[in-house]
């Protein structure tokens, strides 16, 4: 299930990971991006193709070339570490492309995001409001709370 933490930056506890990509660039394993999952979100997030096999994690980019995973999206990096380890992650490094990644992860395990701006949701979802335990199934929903809650 996806928790959804409506606050400000000011206002976001310390157990939530604001450095996302300077996080991702020590924790992530080479082995990381063998994984089937881990590829799509590359490719679909970043239009970018890992390359290699084994502990190869280079990665293919029409524009930049050959480049390290630490040269990723901010918000393909948070989809990662979301997949990988679960932290709690400030949602306003994510664009609206890691939305349908984010939301695919929460169908599998419970993952925790905070946001101060108006995160573009599908019609229909599921999450819970995590300031007040509200159940959201729908954009309209997330939008109600997001306006009584700020």
């Amino acid at each position: 299930m996806l928790h959804i933490l409506i606050c400000s930056y000011n206002e976001l506890p310390e157990d939530y990971l604001i450095k996302v990509s300077e996080y991702f660039d020590e924790a992530f394993e080479p082995d990381w991006f063998q994984d089937e999952f881990v590829r799509r979100v590359v490719q679909g997030i970043d239009h970018s193709m890992v390359v290699g096999d084994g502990g190869s994690c280079m990665i293919q980019n029409d524009v930049l070339g050959i480049i390290p995973p630490q040269y990723l999206s901010t918000g393909c990096k948070a989809i990662l570490l979301a997949y990988k380890e679960n932290p709690k992650l400030d949602g306003n490094k994510l664009g609206d492309n890691c939305i349908p990644y984010l939301l695919e992860l929460a169908l599998q395990k419970d993952i925790f995001i905070s946001t101060s701006h108006m995160i573009q949701f599908p019609p229909r979802f599921d999450a819970i409001i995590d300031n007040n335990g509200a159940i959201v199934r729908s954009m309209g929903d997330f939008v109600h709370w997001k306006v009584v809650l700020t």
